[in-house]
């Protein structure tokens, strides 16, 4: 029996022994469902014959697979005069029939019918055993094929439920993906709107800084101009960081404002460079520029450009100790490149394929600061990207990193209406001083004699204090603070302070929780390890707040968490509290020895501290268990969407990439038909002209002659104009689909192809009945036209088919336009028929072919525009069919 794959599962065809087993007619099947004519039996309330037989046809046109079900009782109805139905058994198979496009177009459904067999194994008697055989083998045969149907039943059921299930965690994880979108989009919004709420306070407070920093009428102390800059530098580092996420909350909500003007690249980039020098050779670095003049302006936002530049110098100076920096910038015939290189400590093989995403930062990176957002090279690669280029990164451990931003010339990659005029020239850049700043802070500066100035009386005993932190500005504060009443020196690193401590033991550490080479924690796991400093002091300071990171701290071995920002007054507080605590520990300690009554006094103490330690590191535990599950939570959904991103950004690559190839194709291809075109006109208009020149020659160009002969020429550069704008035309992509007449379309793709063959002798026939039009996008659908037609003169050229012709036949029938294009250059051959809209699948010789032309002009008709294209062969050739709907919506 024969089925369509519709809902009802129509009988299409029935063969006669299918009548036969079933007591039924072909006229009363044909053209019914099939479950209409063979219902479940009602007087049996155990019968599922129907629900079984529908699920292994659905999975059929699910699946594509043949599926082989178990025995089934499927009883069938008697003729009408008797009424009742029939017990019947049967073995059914059904097998997928696909169509020419794929899919399932019937289903074959095969059944044996063995009720014979199983009703004999119903029955007791022994002349039913003596007709089906009574050896014990054929029982157990027999029996082992029930068993086998019967688990075949039984997979199948199992596997539909399987299915079921599947489906419900597939709808559950598009719930949770979505969610996961929206939580994304929310927290890019956020950024975005904290960024441009703090614009407001920050300029509030920078405008006043440098108005009382510039005045001269009220000279400020020392002390107080020293303090102003140090808020007036971090405010300026606070709004670069502002700036930064409001320029990633832009980019990714789409609202990025870019002005596109031609510029001298190679100045622009030598004076951002040069910004750079006087810091990076304060570093005992080289600095060396090499960026000749360009061939042509580069198309660029200045201020984009300017923020490549000086994150890229920024980077570099970060992470290079040694050696020195280059900057090269040179023409590689399609646009520029600009190389940033360094010989700093370079970036592990793992972590190359992660420095450009948001917030990912390099652990134990050996720089000059440990600060830092991990923004940076995400924003520079998204920069780029918006100004149509490319970056990449080579580099080496131990022997330094080059980054290579490459941008093309000219305008055709950027979006027209964000194009600007020329700018009047570089200029100096308020985006500058802020990098700058930065870099200048990363420098050792002279620390040792400040708290000489503040010092108090030497009579009096004042403590010693080591501070560790890897901002200057931080130490520079701390130091003047507690300068006034202590001795305070102060170390960029932890490594550093641990070689002061073994030095001079303080009577206190203040340490920065994150700083390179050794951070807080590594230097208090070295403190608390030693006998001689494990009863060292120590206050953390740190930016991470809240209980988690204080507990974190405290469970590691410190006496104090301070978390930024903090008051001057809570700071001073907390350290007089600890060198209080850490001297009475002392006096303690010594009078331990002298007074024995104490003992039982400590012994209690310290039990007490244990027990409260023993509360504390319960909860602590049953904290990081929590905090535990809910990062391997945030893991698995960061890294699905991290795949998720990466597969649909490589769908979108793949995509922009065929696009791009079958319009490089189709404009190669209209270039040689426009030289054929133009060769004629040019050789007229040139007989033309050297006329004129003998005319004047002998005196005989009168008025009337010349106006003649100007006029043929300008009706030739007329054709040839009309060639410019119709391959211009061609090559611009559109933007909104439109209404346009079919005949317009075929006029363009005509005055682009119809040179090539006349140089063939191929001719070329149209016919346009009525005025059809199409929905859609024109250039695009020219594009489809050209494939075809292109593809149609290269066989008959390839096969040197004599009297070639291609015939395009365009009509409206029925509110859709047709388009029937021909050839007689022999057909297509029958076994490559189906394949010729794959991609890459190609006929033609090596180089001759792209095997995306037919694969796209299907893709523009069937999914941009609405309609379908198929091809067949006739009985001289091909034939290509287009129909898409008209202009009414």
């Amino acid at each position: 029996m024969v089925l369509l794959p519709d809902s009802l599962f129509t009988i299409a065809a029935v063969n006669d022994r299918y009548l036969e087993v079933t007591g039924t007619q072909r006229d009363t099947m044909v053209g019914r469902g099939l479950f209409q004519v063979f219902p479940d039996n009602p007087d049996d309330p155990s019968a599922n014959g129907v629900s079984d037989l529908r699920s292994s046809l659905e999975r059929v046109l699910r699946d594509g697979v043949q599926d082989t079900m178990g025995i089934q009782k499927y009883d069938v109805p008697c003729a009408e005069a008797e009424g009742g139905f029939r017990v019947k058994y049967w073995s059914p198979v059904n097998t997928p029939i696909p169509g020419p496009d794929g899919t399932v177009a019937y289903v074959l459904h095969y059944a044996e019918d063995v009720t014979e067999f199983i009703l004999s194994q119903q029955q007791t008697s022994d002349e039913a055993a003596r007709q089906l055989g009574n050896s014990r083998e054929t029982a157990r045969i027999e029996a082992e094929i029930l068993h086998r149907a019967n688990e075949v039943k039984e997979s199948n059921r199992r596997l539909k439920l399987a299915m079921e299930e599947l489906e419900r965690n597939k709808a559950e994880l598009t719930r949770l993906n979505q969610k996961l979108h929206e939580l994304d989009r929310s927290k890019t919004v956020f950024f975005g709107n904290v960024s441009h709420e703090l614009r407001t306070p920050l300029t509030l407070t920078l405008g006043p800084l440098e108005e009382i920093l510039s005045r001269t009428d009220y000279p400020l102390s020392p002390a107080d101009r020293n303090n102003l800059s140090i808020a007036h530098r971090n405010a300026l580092r606070l709004l670069k960081l502002v700036n930064t996420l409001l320029d990633f909350s832009r980019i990714e909500a789409g609202r990025i404002q870019a002005t596109y003007r031609p510029c001298d690249l190679a100045t622009l980039t030598a004076q951002l460079a040069g910004v750079f020098r006087s810091a990076i050779e304060k570093g005992g670095l080289e600095l060396t520029v090499d960026c000749p003049p360009l061939p042509e302006p580069v198309f660029i936002d200045l201020s984009m450009w300017e923020k490549i530049v000086l994150n890229l110098l920024s980077n570099a100076f970060k992470f290079t100790l040694k050696g020195r920096i280059s900057v090269s910038l040179r023409s590689t015939g399609a646009g520029a490149r600009l190389s940033v290189a360094d010989t700093g400590c370079g970036i592990p093989e793992g972590e190359r394929g992660n420095i450009f995403q948001r917030f990912h930062r390099i652990e134990q990176a050996k720089g000059r600061a440990h600060e830092g957002t991990g923004i940076g090279l995400s924003l520079v690669d998204e920069l780029v990207r918006l100004q149509g280029g490319e970056i990449s990164v080579e580099s080496e451990v131990g022997r330094g990193s080059s980054f290579t931003v490459t941008l093309p010339y000219g305008s055709q990659h950027l979006p027209p209406d964000q194009l600007g005029a020329a700018d009047a020239g570089p200029s100096s850049s308020p985006n500058a001083d802020p990098f700058l700043e930065e870099a200048l802070r990363w420098l050792p500066g002279d620390e040792g004699g400040l708290a000489e100035e503040l010092a108090v009386s030497a009579d009096v005993a004042r403590p010693r204090l080591l501070l560790a932190d890897d901002n200057a500005d931080m130490r520079d504060y701390v130091q003047r603070l507690m300068g006034t009443w202590c001795e305070i020196r102060a170390v960029a690193d932890g490594e550093e302070a641990w070689q002061e401590i073994c030095r001079h033991r303080p009577d206190l550490l203040l340490t920065d929780v994150m700083m390179p080479r050794l951070d807080g924690f590594g230097l208090l796991a070295r403190l608390r390890n030693d006998p001689l400093t494990r009863s060292l002091p120590v206050i953390m300071l740190s930016a991470r707040a809240g209980e988690e990171s204080r507990s974190e701290g405290i469970e590691a071995g410190a006496d104090d968490y301070l978390v930024k920002p903090f008051s001057a007054r809570e700071l001073v507080a907390r350290v007089k509290t600890n060198l209080e605590m850490a001297r009475l520990r002392e006096e303690s300690a010594r009078a331990a020895e002298h007074l024995k009554a104490k003992e039982e006094a400590n012994a209690h103490l310290e039990r007490l501290v244990a027990e409260r330690t023993d509360e504390l590191e319960e909860h602590r535990a049953e904290l990081e268990m929590q905090n535990e599950e809910l990062l391997e939570t945030y893991r698995d959904l960061e890294e699905e969407t991290a795949q998720r991103v990466q597969a649909v950004e490589h769908l979108r690559e793949k995509e922009k990439l065929l696009l791009q190839q079958s319009r490089m194709a189709a404009m190669g291809d209209m270039l040689f038909n426009i030289a054929h075109q133009w060769r004629q006109p040019l050789n007229v208009l040139g007989l033309n002209v050297q006329q004129l020149g003998l005319l004047y020659e002998v005196g005989e160009l009168n008025q009337e002659t010349l106006d003649q002969a100007i006029a043929r020429s300008l009706e030739i550069i007329g054709h040839l104009s009309k060639t410019i704008n119709d391959f211009t035309c061609f090559s611009k992509p559109d933007k909104d689909k439109t209404v346009f007449l079919v005949a317009d379309a075929v006029s363009k793709t005509l005055s682009l192809v119809a040179a090539g063959f006349e140089e063939q002798r191929i001719a070329l026939t149209v016919e346009v009945s009525g005025e059809p039009e199409i929905r859609g996008y024109p250039n695009e659908f020219s594009q489809v036209l050209l494939n075809i037609l292109m593809n149609a003169m290269d066989a008959l050229v390839e096969r040197e088919t004599r009297d070639g012709r291609v015939t395009l036949r365009a009509v409206s029938q029925d509110g859709r336009a047709v388009v029937i294009i021909t050839d007689n250059a022999g057909g297509i051959d029958p076994e490559i028929l189906p394949r010729v809209f794959d991609p890459f699948f190609t006929t033609k010789a090596q180089g001759k072919g792209t095997g995306i032309g037919l694969f796209l002009a299907k893709s523009i008709v069937e999914k941009s525009m609405g309609g379908w294209l198929k091809a067949r062969n006739t009985a001289d050739g091909a034939e290509f069919t287009i129909e898409v709907s008209n202009g009414n919506p």
